[in-house]
């Protein structure tokens, strides 16, 4: 299991900077919510106590599930080569699958996404920006994105969108003072930078969604690992050897406000 998640962390994508549990399926993870600020207090007067409520966002268990086949002289390799074949395969197959969920999942069935998020563009619970359908963002759309994400969850967010948009949509806008957006990071192991905040590049995300958030609120659990079994019975007549690959998993967002979203109106 150590080895899964460490590869899945090298995968790049949202699943290398969201929230991983290793723990048994069906936990619930404490949310506190915020409290009231303080109060400038008279001396003497008595003071009511606030109780913090804490609510819990549940991780359940879902199956994902590869079959795949090797010929009889693959597995006559080395152990070392052998074992070491089926954790790239398994790890790609298995974690694949929950990388899309993180973004597409529904929740019936599957983990639950970033876009089963309500995203609305007006009104008190606005949680995303729109840019004119058939157009491409602006410098203020950017902006106005920022904004709306609120300060607790500004510290440590970042960008999210696919290689497509990225290049299409963000590497040629420039500011007021014609200054580019998008610094490119060609010394340190990231992408780059629009406006302070790191960016995360994940094919899974549709092209033209943007996302800002702080992706320690978005979580996925791996309950215990890969079950890997073997049968000959299946391919017998063909000479293959049959794996599967069974894996309890879920991922869900743990705080919905930590994340905005900007992208293309419908009309």
């Amino acid at each position: 299991l150590n080895e899964v998640i460490s590869k899945a962390r090298k995968m790049g994508g949202l699943i290398s900077v969201c929230r991983s549990f290793n723990l048994p399926t069906k936990i619930a993870v404490p949310v506190g919510t915020p409290a009231n600020k303080a109060s400038w207090h008279t001396e003497g007067a008595k003071v009511e106590s606030e109780k913090n409520t804490v609510a819990t966002v549940s991780f359940n268990g879902y199956e994902i599930l590869k079959v795949f086949s090797i010929s009889a002289a693959a597995k006559r390799m080395s152990i070392d080569a052998f074992e070491q074949y089926l954790i790239d395969e398994l790890n790609a197959c298995v974690m694949e699958c929950i990388a899309d969920a993180l973004v597409n999942g529904t929740g019936e069935g599957q983990g639950t996404g970033l876009e089963s998020i309500t995203w609305t563009a007006t009104g008190d619970n606005k949680n995303a920006v729109e840019y004119a359908n058939g157009s491409k963002p602006e410098y203020k759309d950017f902006v106005a994105t920022m904004a709306l994400l609120k300060r607790g969850y500004s510290q440590g967010a970042k960008w999210a969108m696919n290689n497509a948009t990225l290049y299409t949509h963000v590497y040629g806008i420039v500011d007021q003072n014609k200054r580019p957006i998008f610094i490119a990071d060609p010394k340190n192991e990231s992408i780059g930078y629009i406006l302070g905040r790191e960016v995360v590049i994940d094919d899974n995300i549709a092209d033209g969604d943007i996302y800002l958030g702080n992706f320690n609120y978005m979580g996925y659990n791996l309950a215990e690992g890969i079950v890997i079994e073997v049968s000959r019975e299946s391919s017998f007549r063909s000479g293959l050897i049959d794996y599967r690959a069974l894996a309890i998993a879920d991922c869900k967002p743990i705080v919905t406000e930590a994340f905005v979203k900007l992208h293309e109106a419908a009309e």
